[in-house]
């Protein structure tokens, strides 16, 4: 890694390869985003499916059980990944870019290029809603409503024509989203989380417990890194000792990272290691809000998603 960055960053600052390299995206975007449908209603897991030279073997994991349109069965879709969260990091890479790169096509003629990226994004956007990463609902529309806020004087013209037809698409959303939250019990879990006051898991409680003492036992210079799950584990034997009612959640609780990320971070590498992580996603933030959007040259605009994994690693992180 220490070399393929550099690399990387010489190739996409050279001005020719831009135009292959947003080739390269829609690409990629549109494999994932394949992949999230094939998923969608897929009981087998793609990538399993693949591993085993495209069969099934006895005993893997088949996929979660979503919920059914009349006799279509649906399921949580995940792609190729193992998890719904890495999947759907993935679609928050994408989706912003591809969402501003539409806003920025009214400009330009209607061609077929234009409705396959509408088609595509509107795809996107549902395998996301189906997905359930609501981290990663938060990074996106907290990048998309950052783009919209910095982009408003430049968006383009909208005919009385175009608002009527995106009205009478919004509204079958939000038809279509009523009758999939009502016959949908995992949308009904995801969405009912966002709104209620509970603890949605008592693991996640134990992780950050346990973290704090970590923090401030060695706030200076860390724990260094790939020691988090050691230490974490010694301050939870502790907590078993004073309640053994507890070993059994102490014991299966994930410990491979603090579900914070900056949290990781201090925790890992001390208060500077946070104070870089903030100065990172900063610059990055700038770096991307100072560029001209309002033409298609580069390939920054494809990669602002990048940005969604602060704020979804920040609140209870993308696993």
């Amino acid at each position: 890694m220490l070399l393929i960055f550099p690399a990387s960053f010489l190739i996409a600052s050279i001005e020719k390869n831009h135009k292959t390299l947003r080739k390269f995206l829609f690409i990629s975007a549109t494999i994932t985003i394949l992949l999230g449908c094939i998923s969608l209603f897929s009981e087998v897991r793609i990538g399993k499916f693949v591993a085993n030279g495209f069969k099934y073997a006895p005993g893997d994991r088949l996929q979660h059980f979503s919920g059914s349109i009349g006799p279509i069965k649906l399921y949580l879709p995940i792609g190729m990944m193992n998890t719904h969260l890495t999947f759907g990091g993935l679609l928050g890479l994408f989706l912003p870019g591809l969402f501003i790169d539409w806003i920025q096509s009214f400009q330009q003629k209607r061609s077929f290029v234009f409705g396959f990226k509408t088609i595509l994004m509107l795809i996107g956007f549902i395998i996301l809603f189906f997905n359930q990463s609501r981290s990663v609902w938060l990074g996106v529309i907290y990048v998309l409503l950052l783009l919209i806020l910095s982009l408003r004087k430049h968006l383009p013209k909208i005919s009385l024509k175009t608002k009527m037809i995106s009205g009478l698409i919004l509204i079958s959303v939000f038809l279509s989203t009523v009758y999939f939250f009502r016959n949908n019990w995992l949308i009904q879990r995801s969405i009912s989380q966002i709104f209620q006051t509970h603890n949605t898991e008592n693991q996640r409680y134990y992780i950050y417990k346990n973290t704090i003492p970590l923090l401030s036992k060695h706030w200076f210079i860390g724990i260094g890194g790939g020691n988090y799950k050691d230490f974490h584990w010694k301050e939870s034997s502790n907590m078993i000792q004073k309640e053994e009612q507890l070993w059994y959640e102490l014991y299966i609780t994930p410990r491979g990272h603090a579900h914070n990320d900056l949290l990781h971070f201090i925790v890992t590498g001390g208060i500077f290691s946070g104070i870089l992580f903030l100065l990172f996603w900063g610059r990055l933030f700038g770096s991307f809000f100072q560029n001209d959007y309002n033409t298609q040259n580069g390939i920054s605009i494809l990669t602002i998603g990048i940005l969604s994994l602060f704020p979804a690693g920040f609140f209870s992180v993308i696993c």
